[in-house]
């Protein structure tokens, strides 16, 4: 008995060395009422600002491109330079004509300018927002979970070491009871066993404290139920993934339509 309580202890020590390290050193119970950056994991935080920090910048710029529109008054403008160029508009009426012609292609013009910007900035949106959601889906949420099953599991081992600290706790003490009262000269045989047993009980009632204690220090740190809280950290992760899966499409939308739109070509066909 001894010696297995010497072994238990040992197991404790390496045990111990694992707790302040790491994803174990997470308090999901916090993380799980923070939002947006704020609710990931220490080691994933920085990359998370970075990544979203370039998204919020780069997404600054809205707008859109009425693609028909655009394609409806090419059609007139390119009409009325028809008309203008074959002699249907009246001597009288000409300059005016004309005026309003080069008013159209102006406007056609800065729609095609703010085109190539809106094409772009929507690109570039587009693929920030596939970053975040990239970063969540291969890094936080796989690692969220890894971390959270090892906390777990670890509870798990100290609930072991726990009961088997008080079980050892337990037999040496039923054996020094057993013993208390001999008369050490009458039986030094028995004596003996009898401190043999005192010092176990002390040192497994140690263990059994320590073991304790780190369990208590695991709750502090994790949280009253890290499977719950991580379970509800995974959702909001994926309810966040599913706002950036709309938005992303809205920005390639919006990209195509603006590529479609520069692509146009106000000459006479």
């Amino acid at each position: 008995m001894h010696i297995l309580s010497i072994h238990w202890l040992a197991c404790l020590v390496v045990a111990s060395s694992l707790f302040p390290s790491g994803a174990f050193a997470q308090n999901f119970y916090e993380l799980a009422k923070k939002e947006n950056c704020e609710s990931v994991m220490d080691s994933l935080r920085g990359e998370c600002n970075t990544l979203n920090t370039k998204k919020d910048g780069v997404c600054k710029m809205q707008g859109s491109c009425d693609l028909e529109k655009q394609i409806k008054e090419i059609a007139i403008y390119r009409a009325d330079v028809k008309r203008l160029s074959s002699g249907e508009i009246a001597e009288a009426d000409r300059n005016a004509f004309k005026e309003s012609i080069e008013k159209m292609k102006a406007q056609l013009d800065a729609r095609k300018q703010d085109a190539t910007a809106n094409e772009r900035a929507a690109r570039e949106c587009a693929d920030a927002r596939q970053a975040v959601y990239d970063f969540f889906n291969d890094k936080v949420i796989p690692q969220t979970d890894r971390a959270a099953r090892e906390a777990m599991d670890r509870r798990e081992g100290l609930l072991e070491q726990l009961d088997k600290a008080e079980v050892l706790q337990r037999a040496a003490k039923d054996q020094r009871d057993k013993l208390a009262g001999v008369d050490p000269e009458k039986d030094k045989a028995r004596w003996d066993e009898y401190i043999k047993m005192r010092d176990e009980y002390d040192k497994n009632a140690a263990t059994y404290r320590e073991v304790e204690a780190r369990m208590a220090e695991a709750n502090r740190k994790h949280g009253p139920d890290t499977d719950r809280n991580v379970q509800d950290m995974l959702k909001y992760y994926k309810g966040k993934q599913e706002g950036h899966k709309i938005e992303i499409e809205q920005q390639k939308d919006r990209s195509e339509k603006c590529g479609k739109l520069e692509h146009l070509s106000t000459d006479a066909q």
